[in-house]
């Protein structure tokens, strides 16, 4: 009785197993367009839709990571790759790339989790690379996040008339104190 449930518990999991696996969706540079129930395909994002930053070859969109909004030349979100380059190739990658695309590098750091920073035309880039799974090290997972660049310009004092007394344009008052003072 036990080995009968044993092999019905590992047929279901490798039944969950399956349909889980389908549920993960990637896109490379030419994904299979998928169609709609009226017939008519679907438009996937894919990567000639960012032509402000440059993609490591052989990469992957992560459409369960990615959440971008805006043009292609101002776009805000997270751009999330899959890429089957070793995350140090990546980081290299990057550094050399991104001066071509007009972004300026603020700050990096090289670490097992990798950071990089970027600015260009008013939106901060910051690059995220992390490796693979342990059984798979030559591959990397990449995070682009884009925001707009944040701050704003720091408000001016307004001048005010010379007539108009405000505490800044007083003279210093000493105050003499009432009564005795405390002793020490």
């Amino acid at each position: 009785m036990w080995i009968r449930s044993r092999k019905a518990g590992a047929l279901v999991g490798a039944s969950l197993l399956v349909t889980l696996s389908g549920c993960v969706q990637s896109i490379g540079l030419d994904p299979t367009p998928v169609s709609r129930n009226d017939g008519q395909p679907v438009k996937q994002q894919n990567f000639a839709e960012f032509t402000d930053v440059p993609i490591p070859g052989e990469s992957k969109m992560d459409m369960d990571r990615t959440v971008v909004f805006g043009a292609p030349q101002g776009w805000i979100g997270r751009l999330s790759i899959q890429s089957s380059t070793h995350a140090a190739r990546i980081f290299d990658f990057f550094k050399q790339r991104m001066p071509e695309y007009g972004w300026q590098e603020i700050a990096s750091v090289r670490a097992a989790t990798s950071f990089m920073t970027y600015d260009r035309d008013g939106r901060v880039m910051t690059i995220q690379i992390q490796p693979g799974t342990p059984l798979n090290l030559d591959k990397a997972l990449v995070d682009m996040t884009v925001s707009p660049k944040g701050g704003s310009p720091v408000p001016q004092p307004v001048a005010q008339p010379a007539s108009t007394p405000t505490a800044f344009n007083q003279p210093a008052v000493m105050m003499e104190p009432e009564g005795p003072l405390p002793p020490k």
